[in-house]
């Protein structure tokens, strides 16, 4: 039951992401993500003893979901509107591609970064899994990896533009029944 208690903030992290992305840019949102997920990595890096559960890992636990939950909606938020800023874009085709491409690049790359720590983790251990250096190196390569993507995120991403209702008078906004396949 208590290790359930730690899927509630990353859950509640996840609609106060989806209502802030409007007026917040992602790239803020993921950099911020990524540094709670690097925060909750470096305590599990020394999280070496059973007794270390609720001063160390437990914390671990409920920061990192927050980071991943941020992460992933606003990700997902930032890549579906952006076909609303492109003239000319079929909206339908565009998102629906979109969201393929999205979820296509979250299974593959979080089996790589899976396969990645279990081979750090595994050649660290030298096939002792009771061996706690394993783990820590694999928790300080995420702690790398985590801290890599808050500096691609906060350099390469573009910043928030002027959603369609914001539009400025006599341009063309996007409504409901655009987005609707006409018969």
């Amino acid at each position: 039951m208590i290790a359930f208690l730690t899927l509630i903030p990353g859950l509640i992290t996840t609609f106060v992401v989806g209502s802030i992305t409007p007026y917040v840019s992602p790239r803020w949102i993921l950099c911020g993500g990524q540094l709670l997920v690097l925060g909750g990595a470096v305590l599990l890096a020394f999280a070496e003893t059973k007794d270390k559960y609720w001063p160390i890992v437990f914390p671990a636990f409920i920061i990192a979901p927050c980071g991943i939950a941020s992460g992933f909606v606003s990700a997902n938020i930032a890549m579906l509107r952006t076909p609303l800023f492109k003239p000319g874009v079929n909206l339908l085709e565009s998102i629906a591609l979109i969201g393929a491409v999205f979820n296509a690049s979250l299974q593959i790359g979080s089996s790589l970064g899976l396969a990645i720590v279990t081979a750090i983790t595994t050649n660290a251990n030298h096939g002792d899994p009771s061996d706690f250096k394993g783990y820590k190196s694999g928790w300080w390569f995420i702690v790398g990896l985590a801290g890599f993507e808050a500096i691609l995120a906060a350099v390469f991403l573009r910043g928030n533009r002027i959603p369609p209702e914001q539009a400025k008078e006599g341009e063309e906004t996007i409504t409901h029944e655009k987005l609707s396949p006409s018969p």
